[in-house]
């Protein structure tokens, strides 16, 4: 018994020491999934006057997540199409992808809040000579 605590205690040990020196832990393929799946569903954003995206839908398999994005358009919304990233992405809760729209290349950092909506950090950097300034944007997304 005394033997099983021993190794239990030197085992945390070793997993802190790991985490303060920086070592990336890694969740197993089961872990990454689940914690994925909390991004999964169809958000519509809370803003129904918002002129950048109106919804997102994320979608997760065993191994990836896949994003599909509309943007706001007249007289339909634009679909951005989808972007596909590795499950394990989703391991610090947060979702990071890059659309390359041909005049912009857009970063966006996905997370959960408390509340339990679709919280989405924009950077959009244009890259078609247009002379037009950088700029970032948050929005908030429910599930439908």
């Amino acid at each position: 018994m005394k033997r099983a605590i021993l190794v239990s205690s030197l085992a945390f040990v070793v997993f802190v020491m790991l985490v303060i020196m920086g070592c990336d832990v890694k969740m197993s393929p089961i872990e990454s999934e689940d914690r994925a799946k909390k991004f999964a569903g169809e958000w519509k954003n809370e803003d129904p006057n918002a002129d950048n995206i109106t919804q997102i839908k994320i979608e997760v398999n065993s191994d990836s997540i896949s994003i599909r994005a509309w943007g706001k358009c007249l007289p339909a919304d634009c679909d951005w199409g989808v972007n596909t990233i590795d499950v394990s992405d989703a391991d610090d809760e947060i979702l990071s992808i890059t659309w390359d729209q041909g005049f912009a290349i857009v970063t966006q950092e996905i997370s959960l809040t408390d509340q339990r909506k679709l919280k989405v950090n924009t950077h959009n950097h244009f890259v078609d000579n247009s002379g037009r300034p950088d700029f970032d944007r948050v929005e908030l997304f429910v599930k439908q």
